[in-house]
């Protein structure tokens, strides 16, 4: 997925604020049909999760529930972290 992400640069998304810089793919958006496969493999982790988790939390589970789209995120250094190399690619749901 890192690699995938790292060739799309056009499908990239730039952020900019006053303390961190970053770079994202929203993978479910209908736009980009190339993610179909990443998209169903965290979607289906994700909901085996809720699953577990509601099968032990019952009392507490709220009866509608949604969730943000599947984005992976790249941050870069900016001004405040001139002098840190680094970058992390997470994802994001």
């Amino acid at each position: 997925m890192i690699n995938k992400f790292e060739i799309n640069l056009h499908q990239h998304e730039i952020y900019k604020t006053n303390n961190m810089s970053f770079t994202q793919t929203n993978i479910m958006d209908s736009k980009w049909n190339n993610w179909k496969e990443e998209t169903n493999l965290i979607y289906d982790a994700l909901m085996n999760c809720v699953s577990l988790y509601k099968k032990e939390y019952n009392p507490i589970w709220p009866s509608k529930y949604g969730f943000e789209s599947i984005r992976i995120k790249k941050y870069l250094p900016d001004e405040l972290q001139k002098d840190k190399i680094f970058s992390i690619l997470f994802i994001s749901g």
